[in-house]
């Protein structure tokens, strides 16, 4: 009777430290989030080479990457030049304000000349470090281990050129487009002429020291009704960018008289009809010069 005693016990106690394991794994905690991931910074500029650098409010900040899917997102420097992002869109799925992921990213500094900025034309655009490409500029890398990241940057003072666009004859083009470009790069700034042909270019780098100008004439099209092109010009007056003068770009100044006369592009022009003289829609025509030299097109 003793024995069965002290065997009943045993079971009872073992149902009892069973019992208890249940309940503690029915206590354990839920499972660990995922890490907020979040961008942020303060951007400054310094008014003049001399002062201190000061808060930049109202700049566009743009964030851009690819981590899983193309996603970017923008925010606003506030008054004390902070700003701050943790959301964004994702452009493979179509899904907006997602929070952000792990991944390395892009950020570039913008005042942009609409919309929700507020800031003047004093400062260059550019990515963080200082760079005009995307593909050069100082990356930010989010990590479960480091979820947020700090991308502070003091932007450049830009240089400005101004001028006017004519015809070869004098007369006046608006909307004609003006370019910057590296010595031997693309374009990465722009701007179009007033009624007057008149421009200023402005947020402009040291590096931007090559100017050009074109003009596509859709609003007055020739006989057949096809747009007017104008030769793209470099400054001054070259034809290529490979002859073409420099400017001489100084931060917070301007350089006058950076003008361009420009000629209608060369062009041949006809009509294509069938045996019955019946007009002939929807050909591609490609043009080909004879080198009598060689003997080939």
């Amino acid at each position: 009777m003793q024995r069965q005693t002290r065997v009943a016990r045993t079971v009872a106690m073992i149902a009892i430290a069973a019992t208890t394991m249940v309940g503690l794994v029915g206590l354990a905690g839920p499972a660990q989030a995922d890490p907020a991931f979040s961008v942020s910074g303060t951007l400054t500029g310094k008014p003049s080479a001399t002062a201190a650098a000061v808060p930049l409010a109202g700049v566009e900040v743009y964030l851009s990457g690819l981590a899983g899917n193309y996603v970017s997102a923008y925010a606003y420097t506030d008054a004390a030049g902070h700003w701050s992002i943790s959301e964004m869109d994702d452009h493979s799925s179509g899904a907006d304000d997602v929070p952000l992921a792990a991944g390395s990213y892009t950020v570039q500094f913008n005042c942009a000349t609409t919309g929700r900025s507020s800031c003047n034309h004093d400062y260059v655009v550019e990515y963080l470090g200082h760079t005009l490409l995307s593909s050069d500029s100082t990356k930010v890398t989010l990590t479960a281990a480091h979820p947020t990241a700090v991308a502070d940057d003091e932007l450049a003072r830009g240089a400005a050129v101004s001028g006017t666009v004519t015809t070869a004859d004098g007369t006046p083009i608006a909307g004609a487009s003006v370019s910057a470009n590296p010595v031997g790069g693309f374009s990465n700034s722009h701007t179009t002429t007033a009624a007057d042909g008149s421009y200023t270019l402005d947020q402009l780098t040291t590096t931007n020291d090559v100017i050009s100008a074109g003009f596509y004439d859709s609003a007055h099209p020739d006989a057949h009704g096809f747009p007017i092109r104008y030769s793209t010009q470099w400054w001054d007056h070259a034809s290529t960018q490979g002859a073409a003068t420099p400017v001489p770009l100084v931060p917070a100044s301007t350089k006058p008289d950076i003008d361009f006369a420009l000629s209608v592009t060369p062009f041949v022009s006809g009509r294509v009809v069938d045996a019955a003289g019946n007009g002939v829609p929807a050909l591609t025509m490609v043009p080909m010069r004879f080198d009598p030299g060689t003997d080939q097109f």
